[in-house]
């Protein structure tokens, strides 16, 4: 092949491989940008509910369907709006639609495992507005998702940590036969969710061993 066309086919390649790499790099999303997208659409959600930044420490939790959202960690990773107690102790002293967490019975302990169903949605597709189904096992147990359930306070099993901090952590509220809303971010969701920064509403509800 003559010298000087070899050359020029060279160059002409070389030149395609750095356009494609430049347009590589301008197409791919940085995860900072996935968290920012994530945080985008969380505040947007929230936006549209009752919200409180903070569980009050020595004073009564709303609940029922009008209950707001409760900010449950500080880093705002993790929101619960609680539907259901569960069942409360007789003499508990709040007004109707009240509730304080020393007044739940049946509350979990370490150890104990606890069976939950639940649906979820992606809060970023709501934000999108494009489609958001329900997806989980809430309504039937013969879905491929099966029946679902975690280790109350473990974080190694793996049968545990893959649905994340987000769905144990509400039980330090209310107790089995409870029923909760959450908005968690990826960082203590489901982990199949946490490399790409996918936020969800869940909708919870908890359950003893029936053996």
């Amino acid at each position: 092949m003559n010298i000087k066309i070899f050359k020029t086919a060279f160059t002409a390649a070389a030149s395609l491989l750095i356009a494609a790499g430049f347009t590589s790099c301008e197409d791919s999303v940085s995860y900072s940008d996935l968290l920012k997208d994530e945080e985008h659409a969380v505040n947007w959600f929230l936006a549209q509910q009752k919200v409180c930044p903070e569980i009050p420490a020595d004073t009564l939790l709303q609940y029922g369907a009008d209950a707001p959202y409760y900010r449950v960690d500080e880093e705002g990773a993790l929101y619960m709006q609680v539907i259901n107690p569960g069942k409360l102790k007789d003499g508990a002293d709040a007004p109707e639609g009240y509730f304080h967490p020393k007044d739940v019975e049946n509350m979990a302990k370490s150890g104990d495992r606890v069976y939950f169903r639940f649906k979820r949605r992606n809060i970023k597709n709501m934000f999108e507005d494009t489609s958001a189904p329900w997806i989980g096992n809430a309504e039937d147990l013969t879905t491929t998702i099966g029946p679902t359930y975690f280790v109350y306070g473990n974080r190694y099993l793996q049968t545990t940590t893959q649905y994340g901090l987000g769905v144990q952590e509400p039980m330090k509220y209310v107790g089995f036969q409870s029923e909760v809303n959450i908005v968690v971010k990826a960082s203590m969701g489901f982990t199949d969710d946490q490399s790409s920064c996918i936020p969800y509403q869940m909708n919870i509800r908890y359950f003893k061993p029936e053996f």
